[in-house]
């Protein structure tokens, strides 16, 4: 499902977006290394023959403690994306941009 886009009203409000979304940008940043790191934890997981069981390809071994890490990993950029989205769109608004 799309969100509302945002529609760029006045050519003198281009500066103004600009230096709001510089200001995301360090959160951006944050959001990709993060949805890296998810990507790493679960490839890593499932790409070790030692969490195989019974020699199975398709049934692996997950502990506690992993299940642990991977839901907190992912619940956490989850709430990552939620934030940058909240602030993509005040900033918009802030700087004279509507959502659509």
């Amino acid at each position: 499902m799309a969100g509302p886009r945002l529609t760029l009203v006045r050519e003198r409000d281009h500066e103004a977006v600009a230096t709001a979304m510089e200001r995301l940008e360090a959160e951006i940043c944050n959001v990709s290394y993060m949805a890296g790191i998810v990507g790493d934890i679960f490839e890593d997981l499932f790409s070790r023959d030692l969490a195989k069981v019974g020699g199975r390809p398709d049934t692996y071994f997950v502990s506690e403690e992993q299940v642990n890490q991977h839901l907190f990993a992912v619940f956490h950029l989850q709430q990552m994306t939620k934030e940058l989205r909240e602030r993509f769109y005040a900033a918009g608004k802030a700087r004279g941009s509507q959502p659509a």
